[in-house]
């Protein structure tokens, strides 16, 4: 008891005690966001052991000294019982470059600061999320995501923002030409996670099935609503299902109406708005090549496409904006009359320029049979094993470690996971939204209190006389970020990956654990990296690695099926799936 009340006397010195608690200062970063336009943050604040009991005594102050609107909740605590992390949502203008609120807490503490409320209305078709400008219905009954849109227009009335018996969809199609939607799959499972009041974030998560009734690809949506505002936030994840020996695929998409025929392809060469007859699209193929396509005509060429698009015209225009779009690649954004097609696999993929004859071991590691062609397919090409092993096994099988390695590899669970703006924005241009989206503004706890807390245990923060060691320490992440670009390391199955080795001449990498994955603690020390410094991007290093992990190192679903067709009976017990770097 003697520690805690020393401790936390440290504490209050370090970080600026007041009458009715502690102050905690916390660095809003804009990183090249628009200057003045209000945005959602959201960041986790660590208490130490013993200290904080209720997250109502807990406030954000602004530079002016005004508190600022806040939604809090606790997310862990401490053996005892007393809180160790809240997470706080907040809305706030972005500077120019940075600027300093503080978050003060204590017994003394209460907040005040009103702000504008988010409602959720749970009916039993759909649940209803008005924000004030925006309201839009979440389906129940099946996994069509979005039943409908509204935007409140300038006389005060709601317009839907779809036209007239509409709806948004889901789409698989295999390389049989069978399609699987969300809308014809049973009811999704639905979890309210956030309930505001400034933040909304609702999860769906279901099956995609064909018209025959067979399920194939989970899909886990979250939508994200916030407090007065006209946008929303989308985490799109599809998970395979699939045994890779047996399917492939020829699309994975998420379908949303609009109103009119106009489109157009900010800051690209179909940046001018245009009438679309019949389909429109940007592929991004390569990440430093993409081409726009109307009508069956090539209409422009980029290297690096920002991955965006406006539909529709008047009040009930609105954008879409895809985050990490060219980092990602293939991608492809198309546009039909009255309906955006957003693609995770593209419908309209270009021939493979890497395979056959052109694959190399130096470009193996690349994986290029899974980025390029017109279908995704995991099963490995038998050349893979030519190279790497020099040709196959007696009975032209190829095994590597006693097994069939040919057959073994599969992706069974593995995920993807796509990030969407969508602005309703309507007259009002959208580039700030976007730009802003793609900054990814960041709100910064001091690192000296985040070591202090003890949240994280023994941790010390960079300070002086250290801080060049500390630059020299964290070197590899500038190297490894340094390496990608060098190497072209993208492409939607490698992006947030680095390489345990690479080559003397620093123009390839090792391909024993060609991507480092979790080994050796590799989606773990970017975070300590973030948290001890407080430089943002270590934050974009470690949130692209952790998401590369979740999604394509681990295995999302489980089969039984498929565990008994693979188990090998034997001496030792094999795991049927282990995801490797």
């Amino acid at each position: 008891m003697t520690y805690v009340v020393v401790a936390l006397a440290a504490l209050l010195a370090i970080c600026g005690s007041t009458t009715y608690g502690a102050s905690i200062p916390v660095t809003l970063h804009s990183r090249g966001g628009t200057e003045g336009i209000e945005w959602p943050l959201t960041f986790g604040v660590p208490f130490p052991d013993k200290t904080l009991d209720n997250d109502a005594h807990v406030r954000l102050v602004g530079p002016d000294g005004s508190e600022v609107p806040i939604q809090v909740r606790t997310t862990g605590r401490w053996l005892g019982g007393s809180i160790r992390w809240v997470l706080i949502d907040a809305q706030a203008p972005l500077p120019r470059d940075r600027s300093a609120y503080r978050v003060e807490w204590g017994d003394g503490v209460v907040r005040n600061a009103s702000a504008p409320r988010v409602r959720i209305t749970d009916g039993d078709q759909a649940i209803t999320i008005d924000t004030g400008p925006l309201r839009f219905m979440l389906a129940k009954h099946d996994m069509r995501v979005f039943a409908g849109i509204h935007v409140r227009t300038d006389d005060g009335e709601m317009q839907s923002v779809f036209p007239d018996q509409t709806h948004s969809d889901l789409l698989l199609e295999d390389d049989e030409g069978t399609v699987y939607l969300g809308s014809l799959a049973k009811a999704p499972e639905m979890k309210i996670e956030e309930r505001g009041p400034l933040r909304v974030s609702i999860k769906l998560e279901g099956w995609m099935q064909s018209a025959d009734g067979h399920k194939l690809g989970r899909r886990i949506v979250r939508v994200q609503a916030f407090a007065g505002q006209r946008r929303l936030r989308v985490y799109d994840t599809w998970v395979n299902t699939g045994d890779s020996n047996e399917v492939a695929y020829r699309n994975i998409a998420f379908h949303l109406p609009y109103r009119g025929r106009r489109s157009a392809f900010p800051q690209t060469p179909g940046s001018a708005p245009r009438e679309v007859r019949t389909s429109d699209y940007l592929l991004q193929y390569e990440h430093d090549k993409y081409e726009i396509v109307s009508d069956g005509e090539v209409v422009g060429r980029g290297k690096r496409s920002p991955g965006r698009v406006t539909v529709g015209q008047g009040e009930t225009a609105w954008s879409a904006a895809i985050r990490h779009f060219w980092q990602m690649c293939p991608r492809e954004i198309e546009v039909n009359s009255g309906v955006l097609k957003v693609h995770t696999w593209p419908r309209h993929g270009k021939p493979a320029t890497h395979l056959g004859e052109n694959m190399t071991l130096e470009n193996l590691g690349h994986l290029w049979w899974v980025h390029e062609g017109e279908t995704l397919s995991f099963k490995n090409p038998p050349k893979i094993y030519e190279i790497y092993w020099n040709g196959p096994a007696p009975g032209g099988h190829y095994r590597g470690g006693g097994r069939d390695i040919a057959d073994r590899a599969n992706a069974l669970g593995i995920a993807l996971t796509s990030e969407y703006l969508l602005d309703f924005h309507g007259a009002a241009d959208p580039a700030p939204a976007a730009k802003t989206f793609d900054a990814n503004p960041l709100c910064v706890v001091d690192p000296q209190w985040l070591a202090d807390s003890q949240a994280f245990w023994n941790i010390a923060p960079w300070r002086e006389p250290y801080t060049e060691v500390e630059r020299a320490a964290a070197a590899p992440l500038d190297f490894f970020t340094a390496m990608t670009e060098r190497l072209g390391d993208y492409g939607m199955w490698n992006y947030g990956a680095y390489h345990k080795g690479y080559s003397p001449m620093l123009d390839g990498a090792k391909l024993h654990r060609h991507w480092m994955a979790f080994h050796h603690g590799g989606p773990r020390w970017p975070w300590l990296v973030f948290a001890r410094s407080g430089e943002p991007p270590y934050f974009d290093f470690a949130e692209a690695q952790a998401r590369h992990c979740l999604d394509v190192v681990t295995c999302n679903w489980e089969d039984v099926a498929y565990n008994r067709k693979y188990h090998e009976p034997g001496t030792r017990a094999h795991l049927s799936l282990k995801y490797r770097g």
